[in-house]
């Protein structure tokens, strides 16, 4: 038999953990799954590859009480198989491979949306480093920063995340300051876009000197200007860097 239909047959087993892996990190800002090459997917893929098609066998064998012909099956991968009977039996085996193969496929995509689902109910990916399947830039924008850097512990619920952005701009650098609404994943796992609202703006050369700083609102500051509208788009392009602000939610009698 020819070495890649044994490379294919190599395949089929390991795609049930891929696509495992693929469900598990497959999400609103997620898209770690993105950055690895077809290779790493494999290796990766391992594990739950390995795990499921066990529990499989177990069950069928001893569930159903099927015989699976596990000497056939390295037959194939090998490229070994003899002519007559061997071909006669895998002629014989192809719809229920198709069946199985096709079942495990469910399995594992199901799986891995269960995996996840646990996984983000019991915030195991705050606690574990490993298990995490969201973009790091979700932690930052989102307010659960410190939760992912273990302190988890009598944490006030993040109620609102302001965004200083300084952006370079044809008239000079400028700060716009306001609330964050939602951000948006470029497929290379950074920052494509972010969106604020109540936002003002001022530029950067009209700091205030440290002793000459003082706490006055934004709109009673000459220095801002108001920007009317709704929301208030910025490409991540345009951005020098980011100041975030967490408002926390407090509890009183």
């Amino acid at each position: 038999m020819n070495i890649a239909f044994g490379a294919l047959i190599i395949l089929l087993l390991l795609f049930p953990g891929i696509l495992f892996r693929f469900a598990y990190l497959n999400g609103p800002y997620s898209r770690r799954n993105l950055q690895t090459s077809v290779s790493d997917e494999i290796l990766l893929s391992l594990i739950p590859a390995f795990i499921l098609q066990s529990l499989a066998f177990i069950i069928i064998e001893y569930g159903f009480k099927v015989f699976i012909n596990v000497e056939l099956l390295i037959k194939v991968i090998l490229g070994t198989l003899n002519q007559g009977g061997d071909f006669i039996l895998l002629g014989k085996s192809v719809a229920p491979f198709f069946i199985y193969n096709l079942v495990l496929f469910l399995t594992g995509y199901l799986s891995g949306k269960f995996a996840r689902y646990i996984v983000k109910k019991n915030q195991w990916d705050m606690k574990y480093h490993s298990l995490k399947f969201n973009n790091e830039w979700y932690y930052l924008l989102s307010g659960k920063l410190n939760d992912i850097n273990g302190n988890t512990e009598n944490m006030p619920k993040v109620q609102l995340v302001q965004v200083d952005v300084l952006v370079d701009s044809p008239d000079g650098t400028v700060i716009y300051s306001g609330v964050l609404q939602t951000f948006y994943l470029s497929k290379a796992e950074g920052l494509d876009r972010i969106h604020l609202s109540n936002v003002y703006r001022r530029k950067l050369k009209d700091d205030l000197s440290p002793e000459l700083k003082s706490t006055d609102e934004k709109a009673f500051d000459a220095r801002y200007y108001s920007m009317p509208g709704d929301i208030f788009v910025i490409p991540y392009s345009q951005i020098v860097n980011l100041n975030v602000t967490y408002y926390y939610t407090e509890e009183t009698d």
